[in-house]
């Protein structure tokens, strides 16, 4: 969100580039999923810059986020810089970044409530093995139970009834094709 951190990280465009393309994106694609990589405590991140980052999250409505604290990696620009921000800043600013992005996805999970959806089956979940586990085409996980056939790669459609913090839940309702 902030345009010297992206400057600062050679990205090429600024929060404004990356914004109206969003919409341009969701103006396009009705039901757009969106989903992102976001790093916390790169070399002279502010508070200020940070905050930045929060109102671009809020702006973007991102569907899912994936947050990281910055490390410096060997071979790139970014490795020779100092990396000022301290551990103890970076790790907040993760936490409160997470904060936002949990609540986000969340909401979004809770608009798919009361909606029949078409999932691509993964296999079991991996918590618990009487469930299946799959996926929409907006990329959303969904849990549900079935006791028939092996459903691997399978396209079921199932009607969503609740929704938690990274997951949808739903009941079998057939097999397509």
């Amino acid at each position: 969100g902030s345009d010297k951190v992206l400057k600062g990280m050679n990205r090429g465009y600024t929060a404004n580039d990356y914004l109206e393309k969003v919409h341009i994106l969701r103006d396009l694609v009705k039901n757009a999923s969106l989903a992102t990589d976001l790093i916390v405590g790169f070399p002279g991140e502010s508070e200020q810059d940070f905050q930045k980052t929060l109102e671009m999250v809020e702006l973007c409505r991102f569907d899912a986020a994936f947050t990281f604290i910055y490390n410096p990696r060997p071979g790139t620009v970014a490795a020779r810089l100092s990396d000022d921000v301290p551990a103890e800043v970076k790790q907040h600013r993760l936490e409160r970044l997470m904060n936002l992005t949990r609540y986000l996805t969340a909401e979004s999970l809770r608009k798919e409530v009361g909606k029949e959806k078409i999932a691509l089956v993964y296999g079991p979940s991996r918590k618990d093995p009487r469930r299946w586990e799959a996926r929409t085409k907006e990329n959303k996980i969904v849990h549900f139970r079935y006791n028939g056939e092996d459903l691997h790669g399978k396209l079921v459609k199932v009607a969503i009834k609740a929704s938690g913090n990274w997951s949808l839940h739903g009941d079998f309702l057939k097999l397509m094709g």
